[in-house]
C-alpha cells in the first residue's frame, strides 16, 4: 500500500527546507554574484545529468562552492525551486533565462513549461523572427509549428518578402513555404509588383527547392533542398509517380536511381528532434530514414503530424 498523504507531506517539507536555505541541511553551495544558494546533491543529481557531471570529479566542483556566472540569483533560485517543487513562476522577464537553464541542465519538464508559455505569446512581424530563432536554438518543435502558422497568415510586401523567403528556407517552415508559393502565384496573376521586383523574387525562390514525400495514407512530409544538390534534385524529379521499392516500413527507398554521392560534408548535424531525413545512400539510391547512419543527409523532413513509413510512397519536387 502507498501513503500519498505521507508523500505529499514529505514534498512540502523538501520545499520548505529549500526555502529556508539552512546551510546545515544541504551539501551543495552555489555562488551567484556573491550570494549563496544551498541545495542537496541527491535531488539535483537525480533531476539533471548536467548536475551529475558537475558533482563528479570531471568538473572539479565535487566539494567546492560552485560559481554560477551566466544567470541572475533570482532566476537561478527559481530554477532550483522548480526541481524541489515542480512549480515555476514564469513571466516575460525571466522566460528566456528559464528556458536556457532548462536546456543546459537538461530539465525536460521545465523546458516543456517554457515552450507552453511562449506558445501563448502574441506573434507579430516585429518579433516573429526572434521566436523562430529561439525554436531553432532550443529545438522547440511545437512552438516552431505555431510560428509557422502565424507566419503563413502575415501580410507579405516587397519590404519583407525576401526576409520571409529566407526564413522559410533556413528553418524548413512548411506552411509558410506553401503560402509564399501561393502568394507568388497571385503576384503573377494580379501584377502586384513591377517586372523587376517580380524577377528578383522569383530568382530568390528558385534557390529554395521543396521536396514532398507522401505515404499510402495520404500523409506527407516536406523538406528543402539546396540548389547545389542539383543531381539529387534532377533524380528526384525523375521519380515522380514512381512508388518506393521498400516492402517493409523500416526505411523508404527508391532503387536504381544512381544519384551522385555529394563530396562535401552534409550541412545537417544529428538532431534528436528531427525524426525523418531525406538521404542518398552510398549505392546511389534515394531514401527517407529515421537515422542517417552512413547515408548522406540531403534535407531534414518535417511533418505536421506523425508520418508513417509505408510501401509505395511517392516522392516529388513541388
Amino acid at each position: 500500500m502507498t501513503s500519498w498523504i505521507f508523500l505529499e507531506e514529505m514534498q512540502r517539507k523538501f520545499n520548505n527546507a529549500f526555502e529556508s536555505q539552512n546551510p546545515a541541511m544541504f551539501d551543495i553551495v552555489f555562488d551567484i554574484d556573491g550570494k549563496k544558494l544551498f541545495a542537496d546533491k541527491l535531488r539535483l543529481t537525480l533531476a539533471s545529468t548536467t548536475f551529475e557531471s558537475m558533482f563528479s570529479d570531471r568538473w572539479g566542483y565535487k566539494d567546492d562552492v560552485i560559481p554560477i556566472k551566466n544567470y541572475k540569483f533570482d532566476d537561478f533560485k527559481r530554477f532550483l525551486l522548480f526541481i524541489y517543487s515542480g512549480k515555476c513562476d514564469l513571466n516575460d522577464s525571466n522566460i528566456m533565462a528559464m528556458l536556457d537553464m532548462a536546456a543546459f541542465y537538461q530539465i525536460e519538464r521545465l523546458k516543456e513549461l517554457c515552450e507552453e508559455y511562449l506558445s501563448k505569446m502574441e506573434y507579430t512581424v516585429d518579433n516573429i523572427f526572434e521566436f523562430i530563432e529561439v525554436c531553432d536554438k532550443y529545438f522547440l518543435i511545437h512552438l516552431k509549428e505555431l510560428c509557422d502558422k502565424s507566419l503563413s497568415k502575415m501580410e507579405y510586401t516587397m519590404d519583407n518578402i525576401f526576409q520571409f523567403i529566407e526564413v522559410s528556407d533556413k528553418y524548413s517552415l512548411v506552411r509558410m513555404k506553401k503560402t509564399l508559393q501561393n502568394f507568388i502565384t497571385k503576384i503573377k496573376k494580379d501584377f502586384l509588383f513591377t517586372k523587376e521586383e517580380l524577377n528578383d523574387i522569383l530568382e530568390y525562390v528558385r534557390c529554395n527547392i521543396t521536396v514532398k514525400v507522401t505515404n499510402l495514407f495520404g500523409e506527407s512530409i516536406f523538406g528543402h533542398l539546396k540548389p547545389e544538390y542539383s543531381d539529387a534534385i534532377k533524380k528526384i524529379r525523375s521519380l515522380k509517380n514512381r512508388p518506393s521499392n521498400n516492402t517493409e516500413s523500416l526505411v523508404l527507398y527508391w532503387s536504381n536511381v544512381n544519384c551522385k554521392f555529394p563530396s562535401s560534408p552534409s550541412q545537417f548535424k544529428p538532431n534528436d528532434d528531427v525524426k525523418d531525413h531525406l538521404v542518398v545512400f552510398s549505392d546511389g539510391n534515394i531514401g527517407v530514414v529515421r537515422s542517417p547512419f552512413g547515408a548522406y543527409t540531403l534535407a531534414e523532413m518535417i511533418s505536421e503530424n506523425y508520418f508513417e513509413f509505408t510501401p509505395n510512397c511517392k516522392i516529388e519536387i513541388e
